[in-house]
């Protein structure tokens, strides 16, 4: 959740899209695996938290 890859900027060519407006949304507290607790965009956690019950199948 800290490190969006593939977000370079608008003159690289980057393999994902640009998540800039979703960055910009409110922001939720999410727990890292470390156990610390980390301000993210509520927009990239809940597809987080999606994926993660599809592996649970």
């Amino acid at each position: 959740m800290t490190t969006i890859y593939g977000c370079w900027g608008e003159d690289d060519q980057a393999l994902m899209p640009s998540f800039e407006t979703a960055l910009d949304g409110p922001q939720v507290n999410w727990s890292a695996s470390d156990g610390h607790t980390v301000p993210t965009p509520e927009a990239l956690v809940a597809p987080a938290g999606y994926l993660s019950t599809l592996q649970d199948r």
